[in-house]
């Protein structure tokens, strides 16, 4: 939510909508996250079988590690990320709404 009155945007009908428009991204982005995270979890799985009805050598864990850290990326962007850049958004609208002035 931002920190910002209603009244710094002229009306609450536009905070509002900007209040729905950010929970409707972030919902968005969560999805793709979680959706990214099953994925990589089933095909690790799928892999974990393969490599073992091919013989002896692990190799499974390579790119189940490398997809792993992509996924760490992911979640990192989406759950941390999330309060940085709604810190910038709120800081560039209050400067323009200081040179609008």
């Amino acid at each position: 939510m931002s920190r910002f009155k209603s009244d710094d945007y002229g009306s609450t009908a536009e905070v509002d909508a900007e209040v729905l428009e950010r929970a409707r991204r972030s919902a968005k982005s969560k999805v793709g996250f979680y959706r990214h995270a099953g994925i990589w979890a089933t095909v690790s799985v799928a892999m974990v079988f393969v490599d073992v009805l091919s013989g002896p050598g692990w190799w499974f864990f390579w790119p189940v590690l490398g997809w792993g850290i992509a996924v760490a990326f992911h979640a990192g962007s989406i759950f941390l990320g999330d309060g940085f850049q709604q810190k910038l958004e709120d800081r560039e609208v209050e400067r323009m709404m200081k040179r609008r002035d």
